[in-house]
Parts: C-alpha cells; structure tokens; sequence
C-alpha cells in the first residue's frame, strides 16, 4: 500500500507498507520495528504481538512517547496485560490497530510533531 508522502524534513515517515515490510525514508525495512520521530530499530526481535512483555514495554518507554501505536499485522491483536499494564502505569496512552492503518495513523501523529512512537510487529 502506497501512503501519502509527508514532507517532514528529517522525521522518520512511512513512505510505503506492503504486509511483512515497511519503508521509512528510502529504506526497505522486512520484519518488526519500534519507530519515532528520530529513532529507529530494527530489526526488533518480537515477532508477534503475543511476545510483547514488560522488557518491549521498557524499551518503548525509554523514548518518552505521549502515544504508543501498535500495529498488529493483518488482523486485531492484542498485547497481553504486561505490556499494556507498563504503559498505562507510565501514564503513556495506547492503541492497537491493524498494521497499514498503525502506520497511517503514526505518519499523521509524526508530522504534527506529537510524540509518537509505532511498534509494528510483522512475522
């Protein structure tokens, strides 16, 4: 799926997601990632939503975000309770979506200059 290309300077942005991989900038990028504004990992070692813990919440909570979007491949998924529990302890809000709307919905979030940070994770 081709996204609308946002001119956002040197903010990291989703150009394009096709199931199993996304690019930011000019970049392929096949597997998980954690993204913000200026950051970028990848690949990230979860590879199913099912895998997120206490440990991937402390590595996203490392980057200050206001909101964490979660993207979740093809279909809904929900991260268990410990990692959900983390970030509502932190006071950090949250939302779980399929992955291309996850990455729409950050690139929108990013170029507003919010504090966002995307964990999409892809098998």
């Amino acid at each position: 799926m081709q996204l609308t290309e946002h001119h956002a300077g040197d903010v990291n942005v989703i150009r394009s997601y096709a199931p199993g991989a996304a690019r930011v900038g000019d970049e392929v990028l096949n597997g998980s990632l954690l993204l913000s504004a200026s950051r970028l990992v990848h690949p990230w070692d979860y590879k199913a939503v099912s895998q997120l813990d206490h440990s991937a919440a402390e590595a996203v909570l490392r980057w200050e975000p206001e909101l964490v979007l979660i993207g979740s491949g093809g279909r809904l998924e929900f991260p268990p309770g410990e990692f959900i529990g983390a970030l509502v302890n932190a006071g950090v809000g949250y939302e779980t979506m399929v992955s291309d709307a996850a990455c729409r919905t950050y690139n929108v979030l990013v170029t507003e200059d919010r504090a966002v940070t995307l964990v999409l994770i892809q098998p």
